[in-house]
């Protein structure tokens, strides 16, 4: 994604509903130099975010969908283990939309995600739960916004198809046929040893993001031991149990 400011527009844009002010200087979340950009990065939602990206132009931060079962059904990989990864580490879409509402810039845009098709809607529908405003797709790769004191607008770079995640190739890594089961390996530095207690403190309650019926108990802890059903995620039929 890039980000371009100019002060007459390459091409007309839509207009905008109301005359925004003119593009915002200030220094965003991550102190980037470019003009009225601020970007929450690929980490979980935090309130510190949200506070120093007030007010800007074009707020860009990550998102990953909360959706392990329909990951799980797709790719094979455990819910447990994909809501695992979201609820240690990344921003999930409902959290997405939260805290774009909290920023309020003239347009909120999300990169860092995986833009499949089947699942685009889902996002959507999490991050309309809070956020009302102008949105931008910043995926596939390629993305230019462009922003003047007058509006807002995006366009794409001409790229080939975009191709969905394969699942890695456990025959050669494992050999066949495929065991079972594959035991998981604990984080050897878990995530409360990599960071100081502070950042944690400052995550976004998902109480906050998460509508009442979709809300669960984050995931930051793994039961040890834990083993993944290979040949699920490698799309082969499971082994049915003598009755």
């Amino acid at each position: 994604m890039r980000l371009e400011t100019s002060a007459r527009p390459r091409r007309p844009p839509f207009p905008p509903k109301a005359s925004p002010p003119a593009p915002n200087f200030a220094p965003d979340c991550r102190r980037s130099t470019r003009p009225g950009r601020a970007s929450g990065g690929g980490s979980r939602p935090d309130e510190l975010t949200a506070k120093y990206a007030k007010g800007a132009d074009v707020f860009v931060t990550e998102l990953e969908l909360d959706t392990g079962r329909l990951i799980e059904l797709k790719y094979g990989l455990p819910s447990w283990l994909y809501n695992y990864t979201i609820d240690t580490h990344h921003t999930p879409h409902y959290a997405t939309g939260y805290l774009i509402n909290e920023v309020n810039p003239r347009v909120g845009m999300v990169t860092h995600f995986p833009f499949e098709e089947d699942l685009v809607g889902e996002a959507i529908a999490g991050i309309r739960e809070h956020w009302k405003g102008l949105f931008l797709w910043g995926a596939p790769d390629g993305v230019v916004v462009n922003v003047t004191k007058d509006a807002v607008w995006s366009r794409k770079a001409a790229i080939p198809e975009s191709t969905g995640q394969n699942p890695p190739p456990f025959a050669q890594m494992l050999g066949e046929p495929l065991p079972d089961a594959f035991p998981v390996p604990q984080p050897r530095i878990p995530r409360e040893e990599q960071q100081e207690q502070y950042t944690r403190d400052n995550e976004i309650d998902p109480r906050k993001y998460l509508p009442e019926d979709v809300y669960r108990d984050p995931l930051i802890k793994l039961d040890d031991p834990m083993t993944l059903d290979i040949k699920a995620m490698a799309g082969g039929a499971k082994k049915k149990k003598d009755k």
